[in-house]
């Protein structure tokens, strides 16, 4: 059929999967039925209906004279194979880009290693209501949003509402219907219950979601991956000092956490952590170079550290450090355990020493008692030459756990401190939120400076932003210094 033939192409939006773009495609065409409208785009009679990796996209991009653009940008941007790709060896992620250029996505599944994992198959369309309304508003039809196929993002990072969910019905990623997310009644949707305690999680697993998807030029490998998890469990104390995985305390923590997320249709791997092992979280955490679905170390990565700055920087320090084989970093935490044996023989406390390395304090007692070390396991601060130093940087608002490390005292005894001086602690609480203000605004100002004319929704996605705590804290003075963010 000739291009003169045919329904004008509709233009595809930026957040726009391209399954989404068929569906307005067959809708502008009057054409019902989804076999008929991929076969007419590309040839093949199922290519373009599966809405995370379609096919045959050499043919679609030859056909339309290149109106979409090349089919490896229509992979970067318009499917979700961007979510996969950070995990994915290079010759892999090539190997993939190529079945979805020319062949089928059942090849695609097994050389990805997903054949076998119901997350691949159970990944069903997701929609933010208010986003739909938005949309019709807009450009007068609704979007199927890229940011929201996103296995492990289940809630709208933009307004803050979890996401609807389709039925089962839809589930099927080889023959999905040609709908749009206003097409679907509202039987069709599952409307999950919102707990307002697991909205905050929510998001914070859809924002190191939207991270890791950003780093497309990044390949983690499990080895870097695995180290990088140890830094983050030592810090919540889920790691010995020999460098093993504490998993069973680590595993009831996890599911804590996560609590009932895992009743949501695409975060149910989320429960599959009970066993002696820990499931998928024994197999990140110990060696087992086996590809993981991404989901699983978002969620892991979500769960160990308190934002992605942290995750990011201890990622990069382990990449220096770590090997093949992992070696490096081992012999980097067994110099850890020696310079702690060292302090504690000079005349530290135990308790100090165990702070300052983020080491449970019964961990380090038996490594200094093997060393039949004499040992005290508490330093005297109130009277001590140290309390002065003590309540000055408090008087700062520095953070509790900086002003620790820096003294070699307990976090925990900082906080009783300042419950017992409630004048001290109202001073620091305020120049706590002075000093967190102050550094969000000055972060989010230079963000904005060094990026003139970025859209606010990709500004949100870069590192050190300060937008989100602005938004959540300071509000008033986002709409105040700059009134036409919102209209960006």
């Amino acid at each position: 059929m000739s291009n003169d033939a045919w329904t004008p192409f509709p233009q595809i939006e930026p957040e726009e999967t391209l399954f989404g773009w068929t569906v307005a495609y067959s809708h502008l065409a009057a054409i019902t039925e989804p076999r008929d409208v991929s076969r007419r785009l590309c040839g093949h009679p199922a290519a373009l209906l599966r809405h995370d990796f379609p096919g045959h996209l050499d043919d679609l991009c030859a056909r339309l004279s290149g109106q979409l653009g090349t089919s490896e940008h229509l992979i970067e941007n318009h499917t979700l194979l961007p979510y996969f790709a950070p995990f994915l060896k290079a010759s892999v992620h090539a190997s993939a880009i190529n079945a979805m250029r020319t062949g089928t996505d059942l090849h695609l599944r097994r050389l990805m290693g997903l054949s076998a994992s119901r997350l691949a198959t159970d990944s069903p369309l997701k929609a933010c209501p208010i986003c739909i309304d938005n949309d019709l508003l807009t450009s007068h039809r609704a979007l199927w949003r890229k940011s929201h196929q996103w296995p492990t993002t289940a809630i709208c990072t933009i307004h803050g509402v979890p996401l609807q969910i389709a039925t089962e019905a839809f589930h099927n990623v080889r023959r999905l219907p040609l709908v749009t997310p206003d097409d679907l009644q509202r039987d069709s949707w599952v409307i999950m219950p919102v707990d307002r305690s697991h909205l905050e999680i929510q998001r914070r697993l859809a924002c190191f979601t939207d991270h890791f998807v950003s780093q497309p030029a990044c390949r983690f490998s499990a080895s870097g991956l695995r180290e990088t998890y140890a830094i983050g469990a030592r810090a919540k104390g889920f790691l010995a000092l020999d460098g093993s995985i504490r998993l069973g305390l680590l595993r009831n923590a996890f599911a804590a956490y996560y609590g009932s997320l895992a009743a949501v249709p695409s975060l149910t791997f989320l429960g599959a952590t009970t066993g002696p092992n820990g499931r998928f979280l024994g197999q990140i955490l110990r060696r087992n170079d086996h590809f993981q679905h991404p989901a699983k170390h978002i969620a892991l990565t979500t769960f160990l550290f308190e934002n992605w700055d942290n995750f990011w920087a201890a990622y990069r320090q382990v990449e220096e450090l770590v090997g093949d084989d992992g070696e490096v970093a081992s012999r980097a935490r067994r110099a850890v355990l020696d310079q702690a044996i060292d302090r504690v023989r000079a005349g530290a406390s135990i308790n100090s020493v165990a702070q300052a390395i983020g080491a449970p304090v019964t961990q380090l007692v038996r490594y200094v008692q093997k060393e039949g070390i004499e040992y005290s396991t508490r330093s005297r601060i109130v009277g001590s030459d140290v309390e002065p130093e003590l309540i000055a940087l408090l008087k700062t608002g520095r953070t509790r756990s900086s002003i620790a490390l820096r003294l070699g005292i307990r976090r925990t005894f900082i906080k009783d401190y300042l419950a017992d001086r409630p004048m001290l602690k109202a001073e620091w609480e305020e120049q706590h939120r002075d000093r967190l203000r102050s550094s969000h605004r000055l972060r989010f100002t230079r963000t904005l400076a060094r990026n003139p004319g970025v859209p606010i929704k990709k500004i949100r996605l870069l590192p050190k932003n300060g937008f989100q705590w602005l938004y959540n804290n300071d509000r008033e003075w986002l709409l105040k210094v700059l009134p036409a963010l919102w209209k960006r």
